[in-house]
């Protein structure tokens, strides 16, 4: 049932702004009564979080795992094939308020963080404060690394993670450097 839900959600996207859906419009493509929604989702913002957090979840498990063997620009080639690869469907669902895609990506990183997932290396940081700080950078970096594929989309797959592979190295290495 939750398929048919997002699915329609998903199709009405195709046509339509997130604002111009209504509940009514996701039953009668999913063919469903109201009561069946409810019995799934509080709202259509949980319905989008839900679908937002899907996708977001399974384009970031390159970086679950800090694997020693597995190069930092595999895991972005990764992350960039996984977006290009349903390039329609990303472009539908980010194509909506970017604080609920920011706020979507915080909750699944402390989901994941809470169990023990250390390849976000919260497990470095002293202190709540910093953890919170780091959480919001990894966010905003997510969405901001989405949005550099879908702006670049026609460029090659290679040449793309070289970009953000490249963008990383930058920040890294001002990060790096005494102030």
């Amino acid at each position: 049932m939750e398929k048919k839900i997002k699915d329609s959600f998903i199709k009405l996207l195709k046509e339509y702004k997130y604002n111009d859906i209504s509940i009514r419009n996701i039953t009668d493509g999913a063919n469903i009564s109201r009561r069946s929604f409810y019995q799934y989702y509080e709202n259509k913002l949980q319905l989008y979080e839900e679908i937002v957090g899907d996708y977001i979840e399974w384009s970031l498990r390159p970086f679950e795992r800090n694997d020693d063997n597995q190069l930092f620009s595999s895991k972005i080639s990764q992350f960039t094939d996984t977006i290009l690869n349903s390039i329609d469907t990303v472009e539908l669902i980010f194509n909506n308020d970017l604080d609920i895609l920011v706020e979507t990506i915080k909750k699944i990183l402390v989901i994941q963080i809470s169990n023990n997932n250390n390849g976000f290396f919260i497990n470095k940081l002293s202190n709540v404060a910093s953890q919170q700080y780091y959480i919001n950078v990894i966010s905003l970096n997510c969405v901001e690394s989405i949005k550099y594929i879908l702006n670049n989309k026609t460029l090659d797959k290679e040449d793309l993670a070289t970009g953000l592979c490249d963008a990383c190295d930058a920040i890294s290495f001002f990060y790096n450097t005494k102030h």
